[in-house]
């Protein structure tokens, strides 16, 4: 799994968008950040992106489980986005 980072802002969804479109996703995760993931939320939304946002209570609290090494590996995110 590859790990990317995109700025949060319209160039940034922009770039993300682009990106999503040349590779197979099922779903797009990421921790709400107040007023800020909004428009993050909009532009997926509106490009028919599937996405979760992971409450950050329960990311910490998956951490408690042995194989999930961190919430962002494959079991983790699998088990905060379903």
């Amino acid at each position: 799994m590859r790990c990317l980072r995109f700025a949060n802002g319209n160039g940034g969804h922009k770039a993300l968008i682009k990106w999503l479109a040349q590779t197979p996703v099922q779903r797009v995760a990421f921790e709400p950040t107040g007023p800020y993931h909004r428009a993050l939320e909009r532009t997926l939304g509106a490009a028919g992106v599937p996405f979760a946002k992971v409450n950050p209570r329960q990311a910490r609290r998956s951490r408690r489980y042995p194989k999930m090494k961190t919430p962002t590996d494959w079991p983790g995110l699998f088990f905060l986005t379903h």
